[in-house]
């Protein structure tokens, strides 16, 4: 059953928490103003990021259980349709294969031309986008409270099950150790055999994905609005309350500050001290921030706009839409940012 649009905003906390995605320096240096070049309507809510080829494809998931590819011109090449809505965000692999999952609980692996290439059935609905591993493995999470590995033919590798829902967006390191939250309150270091390494208690749900810095500490936030930086043993180094709202996502810049996204509508930029070096507030709660590699800081909210933050927290543009903006953009490498609302539209915008 199709979700209405008054059922999106009964349940935009968990949109926020459960779709966002932790992106470190990623797009072109080259800056931009915030101008419209194109929309694309779906006709369904949007609440996941979008993803790029080198060629300029968009592809999109949607909330009417298409996943879409778009070129850059915002005109459709192709579209696959699931059997419920997608709230993943897509993952495209080396060899152009696009993979997604889907409420129907389903995660699907589409070749380049859109036609299907298999589909692997989990136990649950799929709100965790999923994730390369260094060895090729597909890596997700599932409402059945497992975190899967996949080979790229499809095959189950291993599954871990924890004792919550898994939403999160898993994290791989250098080292192939895959780093994911439950609803069960712990984090996860999983090894790429599928034996659990380690797990630290918050207490709390873990619903974004956590980030990773240069010297391998992992930073991980909860519905309690705390951020946790855990050692690569799992020992934690400190735990820091961030805002007061659950946490929303997690980025790193350049320079290690963390940007934490909160329910209490504020992106808070914290240092790796622990220090908070700035707040900028919006309308309405905020989903994950997304660093540019020029130090911009971009974030969609509830209230409809994506914003553009410099590194020192002053505004730089916002872009208003006509639904909420639940999920980080994408940026292209000529620095278009592309982004999709709950009013059913991809933008792209320079």
């Amino acid at each position: 059953m199709w979700m209405r649009y008054h059922d999106w905003k009964l349940f935009s906390i968990a949109l926020l928490v459960f779709f966002t995605t932790s992106v470190l320096c990623v797009g072109a240096s080259t800056l931009n103003s915030g101008q419209l070049v194109w929309t694309y309507d779906t006709e369904g809510p949007i609440d996941s990021t979008p993803v790029l080829n080198k060629s300029g494809i968009i592809y999109v998931g949607c909330g009417n259980g298409k996943l879409l590819a778009l070129n850059e011109r915002g005109r459709k090449v192709w579209e696959i349709k699931t059997e419920n809505a997608i709230r993943s965000s897509p993952l495209l692999s080396p060899d152009g294969t696009v993979y997604v999952g889907s409420y129907d609980g389903y995660l699907y692996a589409v070749n380049a031309d859109g036609t299907r290439k298999w589909k692997f059935e989990a136990g649950g609905w799929i709100l965790s986008s999923p994730v390369l591993g260094n060895n090729g493995d597909i890596y997700f999470g599932s409402d059945d409270n497992n975190v899967y590995a996949l080979t790229v033919s499809g095959k189950l590798r291993w599954l871990v099950t924890t004792m919550g829902k898994v939403r999160a967006k898993p994290l791989v390191d250098a080292n192939g150790i895959v780093y994911i939250g439950s609803w069960d309150g712990r984090l996860y270091a999983i090894l790429p055999d599928g034996t659990v390494k380690w797990t630290v208690d918050t207490e709390w749900p873990i619903a974004v994905s956590a980030v990773v810095d240069t010297d391998g500490t992992v930073y991980a936030g909860n519905w309690d609005g705390k951020v946790y930086a855990v050692g690569s043993d799992g020992s934690v180094k400190s735990e820091m309350k961030v805002g007061q709202g659950a946490i929303t996502g997690l980025a790193l810049g350049a320079d290690g500050t963390i940007y934490v996204g909160s329910w209490d509508g504020s992106v808070h930029a914290i240092s790796n001290r622990g220090f908070e070096l700035w707040r900028f507030t919006a309308r309405d709660a905020v989903c994950s921030p997304t660093v540019s590699a020029h130090g911009t800081i971009y974030f969609g909210s509830r209230d409809g706009n994506l914003y553009a933050v410099n590194e020192k927290g002053t505004l730089r543009w916002s872009f208003r839409t006509d639904g909420p903006v639940l999920s980080p953009p994408a940026i292209g490498s000529d620095g278009t940012i592309y982004f999709g609302s709950v009013d059913g539209k991809v933008y792209a915008v320079r």
